[in-house]
């Protein structure tokens, strides 16, 4: 029996989940599956992609999607991409940024809706957001600036 090329893999996974062809084709051509890492302990599949530019949040967004709900009944999952190119441009950052507050859930509502609801100022590969006052500044730079290092670090 044949083995599948990692290319071969990633592209039998998107077709499996239902991923859109005009998506497959735009953002998926020069992927590939890096290796599915079973942690057993937690219950959660970890698909590493490889792709040579970041992914645009749209993809990623749909992607976790028809991932989590395929596999939902097996196992959670969680995805990890390595991009060749590091950076990324403001307007894909600030979707990225507003992707990742939306996906944090345990913060105080206050403090969520504060933060959704304002656009944070990017300055290269540096985001602002502002808070109301100093202890609400600490809180964010605590427990965000962390969680979004993570994030980011998971999608380039």
């Amino acid at each position: 029996m044949m083995d599948l090329s990692k290319k071969e893999k990633l592209n039998l996974l998107l077709n499996q989940i239902g991923i859109p062809q005009e998506l497959i084709d735009s953002e998926f051509q020069d992927a590939y599956l890096e290796k599915l890492a079973l942690l057993k302990e937690e219950k959660v599949w970890q698909f590493h992609i490889h792709k040579s530019r970041p992914f645009t949040c749209e993809a990623i967004e749909v992607f976790n999607a028809r991932l989590s709900d395929a596999f939902h009944h097996i196992a959670k999952v969680d995805v990890v991409i390595n991009t060749d190119e590091k950076e990324l441009d403001e307007h894909s950052l600030s979707s990225y940024w507003s992707f990742f507050i939306n996906s944090v859930h345990d913060l105080f509502p206050a403090y969520k809706e504060y933060i959704c609801n304002q656009s944070p100022t990017i300055n290269g590969a540096q985001l602002t957001i502002y808070a109301r006052n100093e202890t609400e500044a600490q809180m964010m730079k605590r427990k965000i600036e962390p969680l979004f290092q993570e994030f980011v670090q998971k999608v380039v």
